[in-house]
């Protein structure tokens, strides 16, 4: 999949911008075993800006994902906004950027696929940390299942009680 947009116009001038929206499908994303899977596509705004030697693409994409909770293994909803970054050049172009900086290709029609980088960006901004020790905070769905305070951990007999509770 690739969501193709042109540039042409804003080539022309410098500062020149113009801003995309949308949406696109993402396919489930596993990261260390935590699978993601989004419930319908992503939507984005992004500002296309000339910036001399390419176009800067920044703006935020929203996509509301469900994964197992870490705590307790009931489905967690939850909606997940991201940063979108992307920088791309003319070919030949890239040979001027700095090593460390990151570009991708202006094709030869003069667009650009966004979607690498809304999903890179979604990606990284899904929660990658995992409350699996049994004083961890608390999700709010699984204190509202459980009872169990989301401020405080609580001790293991009542913790194993009601996380059986929670998965029933």
């Amino acid at each position: 999949m690739s969501y193709r947009t042109t540039v042409r116009g804003l080539l022309d001038a410098l500062a020149s911008s113009r801003t995309v929206t949308g949406e696109i499908d993402a396919a489930d994303v596993d990261l260390g075993g935590q699978v993601f899977h989004f419930e319908g596509p992503i939507s984005f705004e992004i500002t296309l800006t000339n910036a001399g030697t390419g176009i800067v693409a920044q703006g935020t994409a929203t996509a509301n994902v469900v994964t197992p909770c870490s705590r307790c293994l009931c489905d967690a909803r939850l909606t997940v906004e991201a940063e979108v970054d992307g920088f791309y050049v003319l070919p030949g172009h890239d040979a001027d950027l700095p090593e460390e900086q990151e570009a991708e290709l202006i094709a030869e029609d003069h667009s650009i696929d966004l979607e690498p980088a809304i999903l890179a960006d979604v990606v990284v901004s899904c929660p990658s940390h995992r409350s699996t020790t049994r004083r961890a905070r608390a999700s709010a769905r699984c204190a509202a299942r459980t009872g169990i305070s989301s401020r405080a951990g609580a001790h293991r007999k009542s913790l194993r009680r009601r996380s059986r509770r929670c998965r029933d």
